[in-house]
């Protein structure tokens, strides 16, 4: 035992065997945790500036995109739903079995059905409106199935089967100020039709559009048989 000690440091002798194991597991369990800290960081780091990918965290903002939306409507639809719910049902088939090729004709996306109106979106102005042209020629011939169609450009955001932004907003406020089997445009898709002779547009105003910060100017489309817009009868909001 003397010998034993002799070997030790000075500053060892005397101190229990289990202090200085202790001791070592302390500071061993330090180093270890040191490490894996530094690790968590740069992974942490990695994966902040990692590029957005199929892999990406799900709650990743979609980048916006530049999109016509269009919104319509079938007229006198609540009552007739509320005299003739089978008949209204019918009605709301018929327009899916018309309206979904004509859209996917034109290069449109059928994004969702909003009660009796539906909400679609083009890459082009052009191929909105000629869908929507083309919309007010084919439901003319069909019983109830009478239709506003509102039509806007802007920079949107596009979620599954949805799509937001104001400018979608700006769309859906717009399509009250069509007549009755006409359509209605903003002063976005107005500007893309004037150098055309094959459209003509009718200046309806600029009215102040529920939820909507932006000024916006409204017009309807009066070449191709369309109705022009009574203002006296427009029920916007």
């Amino acid at each position: 035992l003397r010998c034993i000690r002799a070997t030790k440091p000075d500053h060892m002798v005397g101190i229990p065997l289990a202090h200085w194991v202790s001791r070592f597991f302390r500071r061993s369990f330090k180093s270890i945790r040191g490490r894996i800290l530094i690790r968590s960081n740069q992974f942490s780091k990695e994966t902040l500036s990692a590029p957005a990918g199929k892999n990406s965290d799900p709650v990743n903002v979609s980048p916006k995109e530049l999109a016509a939306i269009v919104f319509t409507d079938i007229v006198g639809f609540t009552k007739l739903s509320a005299g003739n719910e089978p008949a209204a049902l019918a009605l709301l088939e018929k327009q899916r079995e018309l309206l979904k090729p004509i859209v996917k004709t034109h290069g449109g996306s059928w994004l969702k059905e909003i009660g009796d109106g539906l909400l679609l979106s083009f890459e082009t102005t052009k191929d909105a409106v000629d869908c929507a042209i083309e919309i007010q020629q084919v439901v003319k011939e069909v019983d109830n199935l009478n239709l506003r169609i509102g039509i806007h450009q802007g920079e949107v955001v596009f979620q599954g089967n949805d799509v937001i932004g104001d400018d979608v907003n700006i769309a859906a406020r717009i399509e009250p100020f069509a007549a009755p089997g006409g359509i209605a445009i903003s002063g976005r898709v107005n500007a893309s039709l004037e150098r055309d002779p094959d459209f003509e547009t009718h200046y309806l105003g600029q009215p102040q559009l529920k939820g909507v910060s932006q000024t916006v100017k409204a017009y309807c489309i009066t070449s191709h048989g369309l109705p022009k817009t009574d203002m006296s009868k427009v029920n916007a909001k």
